[in-house]
């Protein structure tokens, strides 16, 4: 299972720009960070995997600057 993470700080509880992640979840409850706070992910709103297999982002999802699509390469 993957999730999305709009904002991640673990000191600042408002959101904060650029600082989305997407986690691997995987059976026994393990957690894996895919993308961190590297600015990558700025205020993330949802995610679906293509037919080809790769997960695709909404990034930029509230606030200016407005939308675009990423296309991520998940791990096996």
């Amino acid at each position: 299972m993957y999730a999305l993470e709009t904002s991640y700080s673990k000191t600042d509880p408002g959101p904060v720009p650029s600082s989305g992640r997407l986690i691997r979840i995987s059976s026994d409850g393990k957690t894996k960070v895919v993308i961190d706070t590297g600015g990558s992910l700025f205020f993330p709103t949802a995610m679906t995997f293509g037919p080809d297999g790769a997960l695709y982002v909404s990034n930029m999802g509230f606030g200016p600057p407005f939308g675009e699509i990423l296309r991520i390469e998940v791990p096996n």
